[in-house]
């Protein structure tokens, strides 16, 4: 690990009403951190649920995503147990804060950096300032994969990732599925990799 490398991965995953940051309500927050090289050895986990304010944000499903919710409990979980947004934030953060510093940490996860990265600067103010800029998604790991013709390494992975017709779409599960995915492409390319040819004295 060079100098300027975070030691630390937090992968996350947040289930929402939608794919509009600002109008959208977050309703649950999967975080696994990690040590930042492979094997990714996990150093804690939490799964938040969140009761967003009023009763508008009811209106902002879709009927697929509505299905979905009610079907996997999560929504019967944020009448039952959720909280404010403001006091899940506050907790991340200070999970992160009992491990390391500000930007000690890199968002992780599938399509976090298009999609909850965006939802983590608009709702999560306190857990963004944790972050660094850039991000580890093994979401775009997996269609560079498919691009340059190695689908079947894809297709080995999904058993292991749950990204297809078996994915929960619940916080905690669908990071463990994440990490388990970078995990097996990690030891794939690990033995497909042709050692460093020693540099002549």
């Amino acid at each position: 690990m060079t100098r300027t490398e975070a030691p630390y991965l937090a992968w996350i995953d947040l289930e929402t009403t939608g794919v509009d940051a600002h109008q959208d309500p977050i309703l649950e927050i999967g975080l696994i951190v990690t040590e930042s090289l492979a094997p990714f050895s996990p150093l804690t986990k939490r799964q938040i649920v969140v009761r967003p304010e009023g009763d508008s944000w009811t209106h902002r499903f879709s009927p697929k995503v509505l299905e979905m919710r009610l079907t996997n409990g999560l929504l019967a979980d944020v009448f039952a147990e959720g909280c404010p947004i403001g006091e899940a934030d506050e907790e991340l953060a200070a999970i992160l804060s009992d491990i390391g510093k500000p930007h000690d940490f890199v968002l992780a996860g599938s399509g976090v950096a298009h999609f909850d990265r965006r939802f983590i600067d608009a709702q999560l103010p306190r857990l963004s300032k944790m972050l660094r800029y850039y991000t580890v998604d093994v979401g775009i790991l997996r269609r560079s994969l498919a691009a340059i013709n190695l689908s079947s390494v894809v297709e080995a992975a999904e058993p292991v990732g749950n990204f297809g017709a078996t994915k929960a779409h619940r916080g905690l599960d669908d990071i463990e599925g994440h990490l388990g995915e970078m995990r097996f492409y990690a030891e794939r390319l690990a033995i497909a990799a042709v050692p460093s040819l020693p540099l002549e004295p």
